[in-house]
C-alpha cells in the first residue's frame, strides 16, 4: 500500500534528524545525563476517548460509535513506557512511542436535539469491541525550565487493530432507536496515522494531551478510529 505524502514527509526530517544525531553520537555515545531525557515508566491515571467512524461505501451512510457522553467509561489507568529522547539540538529532539489498548463502544453519535449544529450520544443497543495498538518516531520541540521541561510533537505510528460488533448507519449519521443495526468487524496491521502530543514534565510527574488516528478500508466499509489522551502520571527514570 502507498505511504501517504504526510508519512514520506515525516519519515524525511526524521532522517535528517537521525544523520545528525549519528554525528553528534559520534563525538558522545554516552546516554543523555538529563534524566528527563532517558528511560521512563510512567503509571498513572487517565482520560481516554475513542471514536469509529463507519461510512458504508454503497450508499455513504454514516454512523459514529464512541465511549464519550459518560464520566466513567472514558477513565482508565495508564502505564506507559518510553524510550530515551535523543536531542539533535538544545530545542529539537526524537523519540519513539507506542500505546496499546482494547476498548468498548456502546454510544452512538446521533444529531443533537437542542442545537442543528451539535452531537448527543445515545445508547441505541449497538456496541463495538476491539484492541488497538500504534509505534512510531516522533519529532518534538523541547522548552526547559527550572522546574522540568515542555515538549509539543508529531509523529507517524504504524497501527494493528482489531474490532466486531454492529451499529446504525443513517444519511449525515441521523441514526434513531428505530433504525436497524448492521454487523461490522475490521481488522488493520501495517497502515500509518499522525501522532500529536503535548506533555508537561516535572522531576516526578507528567501531565501529557495526545491525538492519535488511523483511516482504513475494508470490502464494504470504510473506518476511521481516533484517540483523545489526556493522563497524569509518576515517572520512574533510570
Amino acid at each position: 500500500m502507498p505511504l501517504h505524502p504526510l508519512t514520506v514527509s515525516a519519515f524525511s526530517i526524521l532522517l535528517l534528524f537521525s544523520v545528525n544525531s549519528t554525528t553528534l553520537a559520534a563525538e558522545d555515545t554516552a546516554p543523555p545525563e538529563d534524566p528527563l531525557l532517558g528511560w521512563s515508566i510512567t503509571p498513572g491515571i487517565g482520560v481516554r476517548v475513542v471514536s469509529l467512524d463507519v461510512t458504508r461505501k454503497s450508499d455513504g451512510y454514516t454512523g459514529t460509535l464512541t465511549n464519550d457522553g459518560s464520566f466513567t467509561d472514558p477513565i482508565y489507568l495508564s502505564l506507559d513506557i518510553e524510550t530515551p529522547s535523543w536531542m539533535v539540538s538544545k530545542a529539537v529532539g526524537f523519540s519513539i512511542r507506542s500505546h496499546s489498548q482494547t476498548f468498548r463502544l456502546t454510544r452512538q453519535e446521533i444529531p443533537s436535539s437542542t442545537s442543528t449544529s451539535g452531537q448527543d450520544y445515545a445508547d441505541l443497543g449497538t456496541s463495538v469491541q476491539g484492541y488497538y495498538s500504534y509505534l512510531g518516531p516522533t519529532v518534538f520541540y523541547r522548552m526547559v525550565d527550572p522546574s522540568g521541561d515542555s515538549r509539543f510533537g508529531l509523529g507517524y505510528g504504524y497501527w494493528k487493530a482489531w474490532f466486531h460488533g454492529d451499529i446504525v448507519l443513517a444519511p449525515d449519521g441521523a441514526a434513531t432507536a428505530g433504525m436497524p443495526s448492521v454487523s461490522i468487524d475490521g481488522s488493520i496491521d501495517g497502515s500509518t496515522g499522525p501522532i500529536f502530543f503535548m506533555q508537561a514534565r516535572g522531576k516526578r510527574g507528567v501531565l501529557e494531551i495526545a491525538l492519535s488516528s488511523v483511516s482504513f478500508s475494508g470490502p464494504n466499509y470504510r473506518f476511521s478510529l481516533r484517540e483523545l489522551n489526556m493522563s497524569i502520571g509518576y515517572i520512574v527514570t533510570f
